[in-house]
């Protein structure tokens, strides 16, 4: 008989063994690109969340598939949304990137790079949040697309 801690172990190895995705590759990137300059402007690093997540892959998706510009558009229902999901947040914030250089392999160190330059931007990444999500999408032309949202408490 298998002990449960041998099929957890195996569970865990198969998660870590499991290659990522291009995207996912970029979007854990870009998290920690994030909270490496959080931590040296003396910030708090930031709690993937999964809800995030998906509402920043949705709109990333949104924008790479052309059904919507490259834009904030639909920020509030996100916001609503991300509020409803994680009771206590308030404070929502999203920054949103498109590779200028369509086939980059550098894509996270472009977006985090042009946010820090951004006072908008660069005000999210440092703000007073605990929470983030990133959702990242290619469109057909091979430019990507990256969202980020940002929670905290009221």
């Amino acid at each position: 008989m298998v002990s449960y801690w041998t099929i957890r172990l195996l569970c865990w190895a198969a998660l870590l063994l499991t290659p990522a995705t291009p995207r996912e590759e970029i979007a854990r990137e870009v998290h920690q690109r994030v909270n490496a300059y959080r931590t040296a402007q003396r910030k708090s690093t930031l709690a993937a969340r999964n809800v995030l997540h998906s509402l920043a892959l949705e709109h990333s998706e949104g924008m790479a598939s052309g059904r919507i510009p490259f834009s904030h558009q639909g920020f509030e229902g996100r916001a609503r949304c991300a509020r409803k999901a994680l009771p206590g947040t308030g404070l929502i914030a999203e920054n949103v990137y498109m590779t200028m250089t369509p086939g980059s392999s550098r894509i996270a160190a472009e977006a985090v790079a042009a946010w820090i330059s951004s006072p908008g931007h660069q005000k999210n990444m440092v703000g007073d949040f605990v929470y983030t999500g990133i959702g990242v999408a290619q469109g057909a032309d091979g430019s990507w697309y990256v969202t980020q949202l940002f929670a905290g408490k009221m």
